[in-house]
């Protein structure tokens, strides 16, 4: 666990260089993994989402956002998760918050936890449950997490979903072909 921990750090390191140049942010996700299951679609960016190799430390797929990104990690590996990156925002490594999920076909609550704050980014917050969020976005076309802030205000992230389906699938199968290769 604590060698997929420092990829995701690594990975989020990298994300967050990119993300200061672009002024775009990539969802990652980094303590609750789940083994891919295979999949055939193989698209590289659809809808509002995209597939991109980070620095041969795996491949993320992700939407961006008004408040932040909202994406899957998956490891060389195979192992997966969910993260959502909150701009301008702080937490600390370990918190938990409950979270309520809200799309256009359900409604349901999660919990996050702090992965860590990226200076000039935000903070990454991991999904606790890989597939509730996962079955919850592929079936949805648009999505408002609200979160807990530090005060008594309550922010709602939104992210549309369309290309989700395709832009995950894509990277699954990929990190199972590139499995098979080594």
């Amino acid at each position: 666990m604590e060698s997929i921990v420092d990829t995701w750090k690594t990975c989020a390191a990298i994300v967050a260089i990119a993300a200061a140049a672009s002024a775009q942010a990539i969802g990652t996700h980094g303590t609750n993994w789940a083994r891919v299951q295979p999949a055939s679609t193989e698209v590289e960016g659809q809808g509002s989402w995209s597939v991109e190799m980070q620095e041969g430390n795996g491949l993320w797929a992700s939407t961006k956002g008004d408040r932040g990104a909202l994406g899957q990690y998956c490891s060389d590996d195979g192992a997966c998760a969910w993260l959502i990156i909150l701009w301008n925002a702080t937490c600390s490594e370990g918190e938990q918050h409950p979270v309520l999920v809200n799309t256009d076909r359900s409604a349901s609550n999660h919990i996050v936890q702090c992965i860590g704050t990226l200076p000039g980014v935000g903070s990454a917050l991991a999904f606790a449950d890989f597939d509730r969020v996962d079955v919850t976005i592929r079936a949805a076309s648009v999505v408002g997490i609200a979160i807990p802030e530090h005060t008594d205000a309550i922010g709602i992230a939104h992210f549309k979903l369309d290309g989700a389906v395709a832009a995950l699938d894509s990277m699954r199968a990929r990190i199972i072909a590139q499995a098979k290769v080594q």
